[in-house]
């Protein structure tokens, strides 16, 4: 029987900035080459299917889980949770974490991501019902690949069943882009909008990350934890010690206007039109790699372009996951 707390969907990590990144979240070096290591790991059993890490009654026992548990309470601390009250929630507190990694030698069309949004897989496949995480991170492991994107509106309506997508209208919203570098943590609100687009790619080569959702008063369907070999059961203290997640001083971003072509992106029977990014030549000038990119007001707009196969289909914006993305787990233990 399903049971759910209704108050996850009245929850919204308001209290932080849409999009935040800190620039080094592993600082030494030899926990960044543990983590690279592990991450291509477990790629190579998994591809992308995502595990969970419990917040509360369970050690890690790689790590990978290690590393996910330690960006959970990184960030529940930061939305003001204390031990006392995630340890109330019991289960339906903890991290769903995966690995993804893009090749230069794949074709430009699969070295990205389709635009998105992250919620419970099979929650929305079995029940039709709608759950975002508070909160999604991604740390980076290489310094090439395509960005990442984030947009701060069109948002879903705070409802579990066929929301519809709400109308931007002239409200302000801004489209984050952060350039994947060696240690970069980045983070943003989980029920924001992302894609990684390979138009955008200032370098090629191997894009590497670990991904982390922060899920508190919910635990996502049929996500298991990894099932680990003996081999990657046991890490020596000075890898642990070397791994350390510690993000510093946060990375403020560039903050600029609108430039280059106008983008018209696709979501099931959604469309939005009216995006603009950054012209060609931003990219490789900014050092800090991260954007602030102002949208000019009224110019984002969402359509349904299919009102029919909506009603009978229901929401297929949600439904149909991004290419390359996260599945449920082939292997769990």
């Amino acid at each position: 029987e399903l049971e759910l707390d209704a108050r996850v969907w009245k929850m919204r990590a308001r209290s932080i900035p849409a999009v935040s990144a800190w620039s080094s979240a592993v600082a030494k070096p030899a926990g960044r080459r543990c983590l690279a290591a592990a991450a291509r790991a477990v790629f190579g059993r998994a591809q992308n299917s995502s595990f969970w890490m419990p917040a509360v009654g369970k050690k890690p026992r790689s790590l990978l889980e290690r590393f996910a548990l330690q960006v959970f309470w990184f960030h529940a601390e930061r939305l003001g949770w204390s031990r006392k009250a995630v340890e109330r929630l019991g289960r339906a507190a903890g991290a769903e974490w995966w690995v993804q990694r893009r090749t230069a030698r794949q074709p430009k069309a699969e070295r990205g991501v389709n635009w998105h949004f992250d919620k419970d897989e099979d929650l929305l496949d079995d029940f039709q019902m709608l759950v975002h995480p508070l909160v999604a991170t991604a740390t980076y492991l290489t310094s090439a690949g395509a960005p990442l994107v984030v947009l701060t509106r069109p948002t879903f309506l705070a409802e579990p069943e066929d929301p519809p997508l709400l109308p931007v209208g002239r409200a302000a919203a801004d489209a984050f882009v952060v350039q994947p570098k060696m240690g970069r943590h980045v983070a943003f609100r989980g029920c924001l909008m992302h894609g990684c687009p390979t138009d955008l790619e200032a370098v090629r080569g191997e894009r590497l990350s670990v991904l982390v959702n922060v899920w508190l008063r919910h635990r996502p369907l049929n996500l298991e934890r990894f099932s680990c070999s003996g081999r990657s059961r046991s890490t020596s203290s000075s890898t642990g010690a070397a791994l350390r997640f510690a993000p510093g001083t946060e990375v403020a971003p560039v903050c600029t206007e609108a430039a280059g072509k106008t983008l018209g992106l696709d979501l099931g029977s959604w469309h939005l039109s009216g995006l603009r990014l950054l012209g060609d030549k931003t990219l490789p000038k900014s050092s800090r790699g991260f954007w602030s990119v102002r949208q000019p007001r009224g110019a984002l707009q969402v359509t349904l372009r299919d009102p029919v196969r909506r009603s009978r289909h229901g929401n297929t914006a949600l439904k149909k996951r991004p290419a390359g993305h996260r599945k449920r787990p082939a292997a769990a233990g």
